[in-house]
């Protein structure tokens, strides 16, 4: 994606993220407002492009083992309450990304909106090399653009 939009990508493992930004290694990062704000990323980092296109989730995961190795009542009740956490942490994830996003600009970061239809054009040609490599990847894509 961001070769797409003309960067250079350079994987930083995460806890290198801020030295990497402070002594200008990188020059920018892909977070939310809400990491920048819990990693004080606002100390190096003095612009936020409003692109909007990335939401952190926590994804429960389980073995395949763990998994059948469960009644079908545990499953649904698993199921049910994954159903409910998962309502309640898009709800928290909004709040906190909104409160970040109000701390960054009283911290003097400047937010730069950004025409994202423009940007949506620019990768979309990524898409489709995706799509080829992951089953399902085409449903996923086609729910997005519905949306």
């Amino acid at each position: 994606m961001f070769k797409a939009l003309g960067a250079t990508p350079v994987p930083v493992p995460w806890g290198e993220v801020y030295p990497a930004m402070k002594t200008g290694s990188v020059d920018g990062i892909e977070t939310t407002p809400e990491g920048m704000v819990s990693t004080k990323l606002y100390e190096v980092g003095r612009y936020v492009t409003e692109t909007q296109h990335i939401n952190t989730v926590g994804a429960p995961i389980v073995s395949e083992s763990f998994w059948t190795g469960l009644t079908p009542q545990q499953q649904a009740m698993i199921e049910e309450a994954i159903a409910s956490a998962t309502v309640w942490e898009r709800e928290a994830m909004k709040t906190a990304n909104a409160a970040a996003t109000t701390s960054l600009t009283e911290k003097g970061i400047e937010l730069i909106a950004i025409d994202r239809a423009a940007l949506r054009k620019a990768v979309e040609p990524v898409w489709g090399r995706l799509t080829e490599k992951a089953d399902g990847a085409n449903d996923s894509v086609a729910q997005i653009r519905a949306a």
